[in-house]
């Protein structure tokens, strides 16, 4: 072999190998953005299923109410701190662009507030946790028939002595262009 040819193989072998390199370096983005990607469905999902089960377990649907950016229900649940019980949800939306789910145990069936007996042994059983974070804005619905009204219909917001509503929906408006939160609809029990 001439040296020009070696020359030639070795500039033509250089040209291979960062293609490969830049290839290779697509690939690991690639992979990186749908590892990303797939993490904020599961956030979601899951967030959704964790909703749609404890509405639809509501202890009773009076304990249901909220306003727009605010939902309070009381549910059953079993904490690993050992506080299984009645407990007062709230799902809020947070200034720092977060879907917010914060707990402290229920005064009784049905009430929505906080026990307030005993305060300091609830203090261990409360809690706040980011359900849901680049949420831009957060909507809340409930669909009933208050009391006086003759057919039910969507509110904005729903105060704790109207009864309870039928149906609440929940959407949130992401940050992230590329998802979307589908218009969570959970149909309250009814007791009679």
């Amino acid at each position: 072999m001439t040296l020009a040819e070696l020359l030639v193989a070795m500039t033509l072998l250089g040209l291979l190998s960062l293609m490969m390199l830049g290839g290779l370096r697509f690939g690991v983005r690639s992979w990186e953005r749908t590892q990303e990607s797939s993490r904020a469905i599961n956030a979601m999902v899951g967030t959704q299923d964790f909703l749609r089960k404890h509405l639809a377990e509501t202890v009773r649907p009076e304990s249901v109410w909220g306003a727009a950016d605010r939902l309070t229900f009381t549910g059953l649940w079993m904490t690993s701190l050992g506080g299984a019980g009645l407990y007062a949800f709230t799902l809020s939306h947070r200034d720092d662009d977060a879907m917010v789910l914060s707990w402290q145990p229920a005064a009784s069936e049905g009430d929505a507030a906080p026990a307030t007996d005993n305060a300091a042994d609830n203090t261990a059983l409360t809690g706040e946790r980011v359900m849901l974070e680049g949420v831009k804005r957060l909507k809340i619905a409930y669909f009933g028939q208050p009391r006086g009204y003759r057919e039910p219909e969507w509110f904005d917001n729903w105060p704790a002595d109207k009864g309870g509503p039928l149906m609440v929906r929940i959407e949130a408006e992401l940050e992230d262009p590329r998802q979307s939160w589908p218009a969570l609809i959970v149909g309250l029990p009814r007791r009679g």
